[in-house]
């Protein structure tokens, strides 16, 4: 798509799209996005920082939740393909190309997610149909929770690289 499109980054890593492109296109960007899109997510999700991302963090954030069924349905956070939307206070939002630790811990001790991404969006005022928060695409995640959220994807097969709700 062109620059003129309406089309805003939040919607189309919610129609799927893996990756965006700003004009003069870096090469360099466009071959590790191709060798990310072709390793499968297990070992890619499985390295340090991910396959092509400095390791670096510029913050964290700590998430605590009843269970992961209740925070989906309350649409505090929703997974996608390659990432996961997470509802947040507007004065909390990382901004948007940070990488953060993040950790979704359960109020019966468990941790349900934690790993490594970078915010792709943000959403920075809520509406009535979606509240504020942020797009995060997994760089990597713990080898606890690795395996639970592939087959999580796997089961509910969402079209959405980074849901917007």
């Amino acid at each position: 798509m062109t620059g003129y499109s309406a089309l805003s980054v939040e919607d189309a890593y919610n129609r799927g799209a893996e990756a965006l492109f700003s004009k003069p296109i870096d090469t360099k960007a466009m071959i590790g996005v191709i060798k990310r899109l072709l390793a499968p997510a297990d070992i890619q999700w499985s390295k340090p920082g991910g396959s092509n991302e400095s390791t670096d963090e510029d913050m964290s954030i700590s998430l605590k939740f009843a269970d992961l069924p209740h925070a989906f349905e309350a649409k505090m956070v929703s997974l996608g393909r390659g990432g996961m939307f997470v509802a947040m206070d507007m004065e909390k939002l990382p901004k948007v190309d940070h990488t953060l630790h993040f950790k979704i811990d359960l109020k019966n001790g468990k941790t349900a997610l934690e790993g490594k991404g970078i915010v792709r969006w943000a959403r920075y005022k809520g509406t009535k149909e979606y509240p504020a928060g942020c797009g995060i695409e997994f760089l990597s995640l713990s080898d606890a929770n690795r395996q639970d959220i592939l087959s999580m994807i796997s089961v509910k097969k969402p079209r959405a690289f980074i849901p917007n709700s």
